[in-house]
Formats: structure tokens, C-alpha cells, sequence
């Protein structure tokens, strides 16, 4: 045991060594070694806490002093709300507390209130006038269990404070860098930028426009309240920015041709509108039309205007479409006239707007200021001004009935034109089906949510227009086709969100604690419910692997300072894990190439970095590599002796996908492996449980016998590529997704942690690693990632194994065919086939859409006698014989 100085001046010694304050444990510093260190064999040493430097009196003094001021100011001001009834900007309680207090809970109920106001089909009905379903009483119910689940605080009174310079900077340098032009044009970055570095903006009073100085804190807000996780926004008070910039809306309104005014504005109502208080939002928005009108954005000018007169204009014109797009989606969710008259406007869309067969505009990608976006497709935003003039609109209730199923029916004919100009995997009906694969949706970006859900909002209010007319028209029963359109797309919102609610987020979401104390920071991780579905052991595995890696190799990971079970988390939120906070940037993001749309190595990446990071990626490989495990699975820790063992089955990325996405139930295996046959073995079985028991796992009868004969083969060569040397061990820790994505480096490149241990596990020696070109010869690579991965079985092995296994084969169907030429096994496939299309037949009628999907004959039918260089069907069936 280490000898233990003396405690430092200013500090003092640990009462435990340093293992057991990490294990929470009593440590009975005996030496050399206390009893958990003696058990462990690890060396047994003591800490001292380190030295906090203590202020000086002034520095306290001064300290308090502030405090009080600040104190004393909350107090003033809350003194004034309770007295005053003035409706004044800055001493109105409501507007404070219910517009923003933006984090509390009556904000988002409020915003629901507001939206469900307008939901039903045609305003014909309310959902308030059921008997048997008071809203109201609703509204109470949820309130009150969520202040008893939550122990919701009254809410914060809120006061103005104009952003600090450092906070301007960086939010400026943010929206660049970020591109988040692209989605939210609402300023023009180079004049801000400009603008900031000719003022002085530390003091409020001296020579800064207001209209330069409200823009600035309108974006800050805006930008730190959308990326409010960034370490460099922790301290932001967006809501407080707010607060100031509406404390100078009286004199934006004298702001009659001000592009920072007009930005302000947009900027503004684009805060407040989600906040329950749409009604603001669009009275800020009336003053900015004015603003719009007068500097002429609703047009469009001749090309023969300089370059500067020329970037000016395009901005404006982004901002009219940014306007336009909001105004046009509260006018017809509320069916009250829109600000802007298409007819005084030219709608011809910005020279830089997202080509309209682009799949860049549904899939997370790169943002890039070249190329605007929009959050929603504007041209849904035109069919949403359309909708409300043709069926909404006070001169539309006058139309016969006829006249109105017309152009019901002509609006629902555009609605689906545009639909058909979507690519084929980002058309919304095939997300509800489920025809678009899972992995495809992970990549799937807000904006594409958005205008898939902004398509069915429209199919609703075009045919619950049905409902609604003159007096007479009320009194007729809607036609039921429209009506049963209307309630299909309600239908079709709820299955979509239920798909989509858990695959467009991460596996954990976390929460870096910041302390005043000067202390470290923390970082606490949560797994997602339904992203993960064995929350509490993945937690537990994932933190003891952290640990061990820690204790037995070089690479640098968090220090775990605490983690638990969901029953063991006063907050309700489910299993966690507190570690250390590491600074760095992802290695990931400095090799990756800085393009749009692509996620590729970047070519133009010099030597000297690159030979850095990779060399450095090697080392932490090579120390992962000398650890040697005796069983396969999950790593465990003997609660009395604390040795680290296997003592869990492997808890894989594919089967928590497989349980999650394809309604499989628990497919965890029992238990360790003690060899790479048996645990391969169970891969294979469990690729074809997976197409038997998923009723969607095939498209017809000819891929069904195509994937059936691919799980068959597999079987049959995977003795080729199972190396006898080693399948008894050692086997390797081998990380699924592991990455430059889970490397940290620091300014100078140098690696400053490992992070992301999920989905660790002992597995074979070939998962791990083999030497990279021999393995890619001689397709050992392949059949392991095809043994892994279920989704992409069938591509690897008839791209890459089939032919190299068997002898070249004419069509797939050649080689399918000869997998089952003995009777008794062709019936046995037949009856397989025809069992996957009655279930798909019976997934689509669940959907309740209509199936074509009939079962077919087997198309090929020539006879052949081997597969294989002299491999006849009797050696195929006994060397398949042992995996199944």
C-alpha cells in the first residue's frame, strides 16, 4: 500500500482508498493493502483531495455584494408584478410567466390547447361538445400527475438581459459554421458580422442602432435555445434575450424599411409561436409584413444590379418565403385570412431551393448555405394557400356541393403530383407501410418529418373541407369517401409517429452538470425507452466495461463515478451512468470530408494528420487486443471478490434492432459461448427465425426462396471460414460500432478519451481482427459481417460468398433452384413460401390497405445434379446438419 502523506494545506486526506470510493464501499485502510485491493490485486492507494483555491475576503466581499444586488433587483421586480396592473412590457406576470418561463410545463400545455382548438375536420364539430369526454377535466388530470411526478416549481420570473459579447460571438460563428442558413434564413450572416466588429456592444447606451442591436439578440436567442446541449450555450438565457428585445418593440415599429427590423421580427415570432402563444407570433409577424412589402421582397428585380445590390435581394427573398411559409400554415390551421395575397406576389422559388427530386431533402446530411432548404417544402406552403382560398376562404362557402367535391378533388389531385415528385424511399405512404426499411429512417432528418407530417395535414383539412359550406350544406351528411380520407390521414399521422418516435433519435440521450465550484465537470447518460431494450443490464455492462478497460490498458476512457438501475433513480428517468465530463472533438469530424450530403474520408486530408489519428487509432486497437477472454458474452464483476469475468450472454446491436423493429420477442441467448462453432451457430438460427417469424420479411414468393436458400447456405460453408485453431478461445473484445466517432482529440490531435462502450462484448477471434487483406481474399471477412448482420445477409452472400463458395451459377434463381432438387425438401421450401405470403397478406390487411401479393410457382426448373466442384446434395445436408 502506498504511504500516505501528509494532508496539504488547504485539503485533507481521503477516509478510503481510492477502489473503494469508486465502489462506494467501507474501506478498512489496512495496509499494505486494504481487504477489497487484497481480493482484487490491485494496488491499494490514497488520493488526497486536491487543493481548492480559496478566495479572498475582497474576492468574497465582492462576491456577496453582487449577489444581494442581484437579489434585491428579483425582488423589485416581483413586488411590481403582483402590484401593477399596467399591461407594460416589463411588468406583466403573464406575459412573463406563460410566454417565457419556454422550459415550463403549462407552455407545452398551452401550445397542445392551441392546436387541438383546430384539429377537428372542418370546425364542424368539437371534440369538448362529447358527453362522455370532458377536455378540460383532461387537461387537470395531466397537470396534476405531472406536478406529482415532476414537482413542478412555480415558474421563474424571467428579466430582460441583452446577451454578453462572447455569446453574440459565438452564436454569430455558430449559424455559419453550422450552415444553418439552409434551414432558417432569417439574417445575413456577413452584415452581422460586419456590423459586430464596427460596434461596441458591451455598453448598451453607446452608439449601437437598436434595430442592429435587437437582431444580434434575437438570433443569439434563437440559436442558443435551438442548440441549447452546446457546451459553449450552458449559461445562455435565451428567454431573458427575448425579454430585452421586446422591451425595444416600439421602436422597431418606427422601423419602416429596416432589414434588421424585419429580421427581428421574423426572428421573434419564429421564438414565440411554439411557446402556446401563436397569437403573439402573429401579431409581430403583422408589423414585419409591412417591413416586407416596403423593401419590395415579394418581387423579384431585374439581373442587371451589382453584386452587393444582388445579395441583398436574394436574402429578402429568403426571408419572404421564411414569412410566407409560416403565414400560410397558421391561415389554414386556423382558416382565417393569410397576411399575404399570392395574387401581389411573384412564387417563383429561390434560384439556391433543394432540387425537387433530391433525397437531401429528407436525410441528415451536411448543411450548406449554397442550398436553401426551408424547414418544410415550400411548395406545400403554395398548396396550403390554395386549400384555404379554394375551400376556406369566406367566398368558398358560398359553392355548391358540387362545386366543392370538384375542387376537393383537384386539390387532392395536386397533393398527390407532388407526393409522386418525392424519391421513392421519402414518399410518406411507404414509411406507414413499412416498406422503407428501418435503417433508412434512422437517417431520416427533421425536415423530412416534417413535410411527410405537413402532407398528411394536408390531405385532412382538403377532404374535412367536405364538411363544412352554407347552412344547407351543414345539414347534409359529408360524403363518406372524404370524410373517410380525412380520418385515413389522422390515421396515417398516428402510425407514422409511432414508427418514427424512436428511430430518429439516439440510444441515450445525456446531460453534461456543470459545477461552480470549479469542480469537474460530470456527464449522465440515459438509454432511450424503445431504443434500447434491455435498459437496466446495458447500463450495468456498459459501466463495468468502462472500468475494466480503465484498470487494464492505456487508452484513456471517463471515470465512471456512479451508476444505477431505474428502480435505483429517484428521478424516474431509468438507468444511468455518471462519468467524468471529457473535453475533445470527435476524430470522426476531422476526417471526415465537409460536404453536403456526403460522409465520406476527406481526400484533401494532409499526411502528417492523418498519420497521427491513424497511428493513435492503432494503439488503442493493439491495447484492446491484449485483452483475452475465456468464454464468449458480456463482461461481469463478482460482487465478493470484485474479479472481472464473462458471465453474460452477448448482448449485440443486431438483436436489440431485431426485438425493437421486427416484432420479434426476446431473442437473448441464454447464456456464454464457449466456442466460435456454437456461438456462430446461434447468428445463423437467428437469421432464420427472423424471416420466419417477421410477417414482413419478405416481398413475394421468388425472394422468399432467395433469402430461404441464402439462410440454408450459410449454413453450409460457415465450417470454411470457422478457424480450429482458435475456436476454443482466446476470444477478444469486440465493440460493434466502435469508431473514430467514439475518439476524443484535443486542439494539438492527441487523443483525450474513449467514450460509447455499448454493445461490447468477448467474441470470436475473428470478429475482432484478422489480417485485413487476407481476410478480404479469402471472403472470412464477409461471411462474418454477414453472420452479424440480418439486414444485409442476402446482398454479402449472393454479391460476394455464393460464387466463391459454389461454382459460378447462370441466375440467382439457378442456385436457388438447386438447393431444394429432392423432393422432400422442395416441399418443405413450398410450404414455407406460401406460409411468409399468407402472413404478408395479413400485414398489409392490419394496415388495412390492399394486398396484391399472391403466392407463385418457381419459375426455374432445370434440373442439376451438384452445386459445388463435385459437392452433392448428400454432403450439403450433412454439413448443414450440425446448424440446424
Amino acid at each position: 500500500m502506498s504511504t500516505t502523506a501528509s494532508a496539504p494545506y488547504g485539503g485533507r486526506l481521503r477516509s478510503a482508498c481510492d477502489r473503494c470510493r469508486q465502489r462506494k464501499i467501507r474501506c478498512d485502510r489496512a495496509k499494505p493493502a486494504c481487504e477489497a485491493c487484497h481480493f482484487a490485486s490491485t494496488p491499494c492507494i490514497f488520493t488526497p483531495l486536491p487543493i481548492q483555491p480559496r478566495k479572498s475576503v475582497r474576492e468574497q466581499l465582492h462576491d456577496t455584494r453582487a449577489e444581494v444586488r442581484r437579489l434585491e433587483e428579483a425582488l423589485r421586480a416581483e413586488r411590481g408584478f403582483r402590484q401593477s396592473s399596467s399591461p407594460s412590457l416589463h411588468q406583466s406576470p403573464g406575459l412573463v410567466n406563460d410566454l417565457f418561463d419556454s422550459r415550463g410545463f403549462d407552455v407545452t400545455l398551452k401550445a397542445f390547447r392551441w392546436h387541438l382548438a383546430y384539429c377537428t375536420p372542418g370546425f364542424a364539430a368539437s371534440i369538448q361538445s362529447d358527453p362522455a369526454f370532458d377536455l378540460e377535466e383532461l387537461f387537470d388530470r395531466v397537470a396534476d400527475s405531472f406536478d406529482l411526478q415532476f414537482r413542478t416549481k412555480p415558474a421563474r420570473v424571467v428579466l430582460p438581459k441583452w446577451p454578453p459579447r462572447h455569446l453574440i460571438d459565438a452564436s454569430l460563428e455558430y449559424f455559419a459554421s453550422n450552415g444553418l442558413y439552409s434551414i432558417h434564413p432569417v439574417v445575413d450572416i456577413d452584415a452581422l458580422t460586419c456590423l459586430l466588429d464596427a460596434s461596441d456592444f458591451e455598453g448598451y447606451e453607446i452608439g449601437t442602432n437598436v434595430a442592429d442591436r435587437a437582431c444580434l439578440a434575437a438570433l443569439t436567442a434563437m440559436v442558443t435555445r435551438i442548440r441549447r446541449q452546446e457546451p459553449a450555450f450552458a449559461d445562455a438565457d435565451p428567454d431573458a434575450y427575448v425579454q430585452a428585445v421586446l422591451s425595444v418593440l416600439p421602436q422597431l415599429m418606427m422601423e419602416h424599411t429596416n432589414v434588421r427590423a424585419l429580421e427581428t421580427l421574423i426572428i421573434l415570432a419564429l421564438y414565440i409561436a411554439p411557446l402556446g402563444q401563436p397569437q403573439t407570433a402573429e401579431m409581430l409577424l403583422a408589423m414585419a409584413v409591412r417591413i416586407l412589402f416596403n423593401l419590395g421582397a415579394h418581387r423579384t428585380r431585374s439581373t442587371d444590379e451589382d453584386t452587393a445590390h444582388k445579395h441583398q435581394h436574394q436574402h429578402l427573398r429568403a426571408l419572404f418565403w421564411t414569412f410566407y411559409a409560416v403565414d400560410k400554415e397558421m391561415s389554414l390551421r386556423k382558416c382565417q385570412p393569410p397576411m399575404i395575397n399570392d395574387a401581389d406576389c411573384d412564387l417563383t422559388l429561390p434560384d439556391k431551393y433543394v432540387a425537387q427530386s433530391s433525397e437531401h431533402q429528407f436525410f441528415t446530411s451536411e448543411l450548406s448555405p449554397k442550398e436553401l432548404l426551408y424547414p418544410s417544402d415550400l411548395r406545400l406552403a403554395m398548396l396550403k394557400s390554395r386549400v384555404y382560398h379554394l375551400l376556406y376562404s369566406e367566398q368558398s362557402l358560398s359553392h355548391s356541393r358540387a362545386r366543392r367535391l370538384q375542387l376537393i378533388r383537384e386539390l387532392d389531385q395536386e397533393l398527390n403530383d407532388l407526393k409522386s415528385q418525392f424519391p421513392s424511399a421519402c414518399k410518406p405512404d411507404a414509411v406507414v407501410s413499412g416498406s422503407v426499411p428501418d435503417y433508412l429512417i434512422h437517417d431520416l432528418s427533421l425536415r423530412g418529418v416534417n413535410v411527410h407530417l405537413e402532407y398528411y395535414h394536408c390531405l385532412s383539412k382538403i377532404h374535412g373541407a367536405s364538411a363544412i359550406g352554407t347552412p344547407a350544406l351543414q345539414s347534409l351528411a359529408p360524403p363518406s369517401t372524404s370524410m373517410e380520407l380525412c380520418y385515413q390521414a389522422a390515421r396515417s399521422t398516428l402510425i407514422y409517429l409511432r414508427r418514427i418516435r424512436h428511430l430518429i433519435f439516439p440510444e441515450t440521450f445525456c446531460l453534461r452538470l456543470h459545477w461552480e465550484d470549479g469542480g469537474e465537470d460530470w456527464l449522465i447518460r440515459f438509454p432511450l425507452p424503445g431504443k434500447s431494450m434491455f435498459l437496466d443490464e446495458k447500463v450495468r455492462r456498459e459501466a463495468m466495461l468502462v472500468e475494466f478497460v480503465g484498470s487494464r490498458t492505456e487508452i484513456p476512457v471517463p471515470r465512471v463515478i456512479a451508476y444505477g438501475a431505474a428502480h435505483e433513480n429517484p428521478t424516474d428517468l431509468g438507468p444511468f451512468i455518471i462519468m467524468a465530463w471529457i473535453e475533445g472533438r470527435k476524430m470522426s469530424e476531422i476526417l471526415r470530408k465537409d460536404t453536403p450530403g456526403e460522409d465520406i474520408l476527406n481526400p484533401d486530408i494532409d499526411s502528417r494528420t492523418l498519420g497521427l489519428l491513424y497511428s493513435q487509432m492503432a494503439e488503442i486497437l493493439l491495447e484492446l487486443w491484449k485483452l483475452d477472454f475465456d468464454c464468449i458474452g458480456c463482461l461481469g464483476q463478482d460482487q465478493q471478490s470484485g474479479q472481472y469475468m464473462v458471465d453474460g450472454p452477448p448482448l449485440t446491436l443486431e438483436v436489440n434492432e431485431l426485438m425493437r423493429t421486427c416484432g420479434l420477442g426476446n431473442r437473448t441467448p441464454s447464456g456464454v459461448y464457449h466456442s466460435s462453432t456454437d456461438y456462430i451457430a446461434s447468428l445463423l438460427q437467428l437469421q432464420s427465425t427472423h424471416l420466419r417469424d417477421q410477417q414482413n420479411s419478405v416481398y413475394d414468393s421468388e425472394d422468399c426462396r432467395e433469402k430461404y436458400a441464402c439462410r440454408h447456405l450459410m449454413k453450409a460453408i460457415a465450417f470454411d471460414f470457422i478457424s480450429q485453431a482458435d475456436n476454443q478461445g482466446p476470444f477478444k473484445l469486440f465493440c460493434e460500432d466502435f469508431g473514430p466517432g467514439n475518439v476524443l482529440v484535443d486542439a494539438s490531435l492527441r487523443v483525450t478519451g474513449v467514450i460509447d462502450w455499448e454493445f461490447c462484448y468477448a467474441a470470436p477471434l475473428g470478429f475482432a481482427g484478422t489480417r485485413m487483406r487476407k481476410s478480404i481474399k479469402d471472403k472470412s471477412a464477409w461471411f462474418i459481417l454477414a453472420a452479424r448482420m440480418v439486414s444485409s445477409v442476402d446482398m454479402i452472400y449472393w454479391e460476394l460468398l455464393d460464387e466463391f463458395c459454389w461454382r459460378p451459377r447462370s441466375t440467382i434463381a439457378e442456385r436457388v433452384h438447386n438447393v431444394t432438387t429432392i423432393p422432400e425438401k422442395h416441399r418443405e421450401r413450398e410450404r414455407f413460401v406460401r406460409l411468409k405470403i399468407r402472413h404478408l397478406q395479413e400485414y398489409y390487411t392490419e394496415l388495412g390497405e390492399e394486398s396484391t401479393v399472391e403466392y407463385e410457382e418457381e419459375g426455374f426448373t432445370k434440373p442439376q445434379e451438384t452445386f459445388d466442384h463435385g459437392t452433392s446434395e448428400e454432403d450439403y445436408r450433412q454439413v448443414t446438419a450440425y446448424f440446424d
